[in-house]
């Protein structure tokens, strides 16, 4: 995993994501089963564009990310989306997985109960975030 410091969000921040995941080995057990397609993060920005990329997980890794049209991101199977202001304080660890989620702080689209089946692996994706060396300033570089 890179040391360098990535905005968020952006390609590179997803791409260090992805990297994170690879390297957890509790993500590897805690989603070893995991089959249920990939997984999209919608950043919306007020007065920006949204942010979508896709993490193709499966069997406790992440195949691949990608930064993909929002209408995209949006059929995916499961689809994690909030303000920018919200992944921030996700990404900083001042709100945690398990309140994002089951509060609506953290809108979730597509298969709900797969989520919640694995919330342990949920739980761990975050904890992988957060070990990104993120820019967390409020300017978000041009993409």
């Amino acid at each position: 995993m890179s040391t360098s410091t990535v905005p968020f969000p952006s390609e590179s921040w997803l791409a260090a994501f992805h990297e994170s995941l690879n390297a957890s080995r509790a993500y590897a057990l805690s989603a070893a089963r995991w089959n249920h397609g990939p997984v999209a993060i919608v950043v919306t920005d007020d007065g920006r564009a949204p942010f979508a990329g896709l993490l193709d997980v499966a069997g406790g890794s992440c195949r691949g990310s990608f930064v993909v049209p929002l209408r995209e991101a949006r059929q995916a199977p499961t689809v994690l989306e909030a303000p920018r202001a919200v992944w921030l304080r996700l990404l900083s660890g001042e709100i945690g997985a398990t309140y994002a989620l089951f509060e609506g702080v953290i809108t979730v689209s597509g298969r709900c109960r797969s989520l919640i089946r694995y919330m342990r692996a949920a739980q761990v994706m975050v904890s992988c975030a957060q070990e990104v060396a993120t820019s967390l300033d409020r300017a978000r570089s041009a993409a």
